[in-house]
This record gives C-alpha cells, sequence and structure tokens, in this order.
C-alpha cells in the first residue's frame, strides 16, 4: 500500500466513484470551472453548497507524519490547485452572482470577452471523478522517470488525456508532477502521477 492511496480494495469506495461517475454524466447538470482564490478550494466548495449549489472539488489522497508523535493525519489536497467545479440545472436559472459572490471564489472561468461563462462537459467532468477514484484506490503505479522541472510533456491518462504542459515541480517521494497545461480558459496548474506522462 502506498503512503498516498490508503484505500487499495475498498470495495465500498469503488461503488461510491461508481454513483458518482453515473450522477456525473447522467444528471441534467452543465458544469462550471470555478477559479477560487488561493488556497481557498475548500472554503469556496462549502460555500457554494451553502447556497445549495452542487460543487465538485476532486482531491489527491495523502497522509504525512505529525511530530514526534509519528500518527499519521491526512494531508489530501485539491487535483486542480484553485479550482472548483460547480454543477448548475440551467432550468432552474440559478444567477452566477450567485456563484461569483461565495466565498472563496474569484471568478467563474470564461474563453469569451463578453464573460459568458464557459461550460465543461460532463464527460470531461466524470474522467475527473475516474482519476480521483483510481488515486483513492492507489491503481496508480508509480515508476522512475527521466522528467525535469521545464520538461514538455503530454498527459496520456484521465481527465486531461492527450493534454500538453511544461512540469514546474516535481516531487519524487509521491511519484507526482505539477504541469502546467492550457485548461479552462487558461493555464492551469495540475498534479499529475509520473507514469501518466510522456515526454515530448
Amino acid at each position: 500500500m502506498s503512503k498516498g492511496a490508503p484505500n487499495i480494495g475498498n470495495k465500498a469506495l469503488e461503488q461510491d466513484f461508481g454513483l458518482l461517475r453515473s450522477l456525473l454524466l447522467h444528471a441534467p447538470l452543465d458544469w462550471l470551472a470555478i477559479q477560487t482564490n488561493p488556497r481557498c478550494e475548500e472554503r469556496a466548495a462549502l460555500g457554494l453548497r451553502a447556497k445549495g449549489l452542487v460543487a465538485y472539488l476532486p482531491m489527491v489522497p495523502d497522509t504525512r507524519k505529525a511530530g514526534r508523535s509519528k500518527c499519521e493525519i491526512d494531508n489530501s489536497r485539491p487535483m486542480f490547485a484553485r479550482y472548483v467545479f460547480v454543477g448548475l440545472a440551467r432550468r432552474d436559472l440559478i444567477s452566477t452572482a450567485a456563484i461569483r459572490t461565495c466565498d472563496g471564489v474569484e471568478c467563474i472561468l470564461s474563453y469569451r470577452e463578453d464573460k459568458a461563462p464557459h461550460y465543461v462537459p460532463r464527460k470531461q467532468i466524470a474522467l475527473i471523478a475516474e482519476a480521483a477514484q483510481q488515486a483513492q484506490l492507489g491503481k496508480i503505479s508509480v515508476v522512475g522517470h527521466g522528467f525535469e522541472i521545464g520538461s514538455g510533456v503530454v498527459i496520456v491518462s484521465g481527465a486531461m488525456n492527450f493534454k500538453h504542459g511544461v512540469i514546474e515541480e516535481l516531487n519524487d517521494k509521491r511519484g507526482e508532477a505539477k504541469v502546467a497545461v492550457d485548461a479552462f480558459g487558461g493555464t492551469t496548474v495540475v498534479t499529475v502521477p509520473v507514469d501518466k506522462l510522456d515526454l515530448v
């Protein structure tokens, strides 16, 4: 069992993720990518839920040892730094102002000059949930790599499959890299297991 994957073989968690993926694919929701203030992903997700919105904050599991006691404590972190996803039913006519005024929210991502929200495809959200499940269940094996900071890479699996990016940070202990990719209307830094990257 790897340090970052405490749930290997957890069939209950597999069932929960199966339900989550089905809901993400089939529920009549349109998904927005929300940029949060720095280190405010959880605060933003809680604020959005408090307003009755469906907020999804994908996380990467991890633990760390606490001081002298050596007790392991949860050190999970967001899969996408500064991003939360919100599912809206257009028929409910929820104002985007309700989202923008939530604590921790910086903006709703948009590609357009008129700032109209960019909708993230449901299949993309389901792929993100699948990547989160793989991280939770320890189905990601980490092998040696030849990457360096500044290396050009392509992501070969998961939610960002086929996205090109540049490595900004490497964590050999966790077998992960922080990769800057163009997504959601701008440059986004995502945490990716190194065995899901290829050099370009």
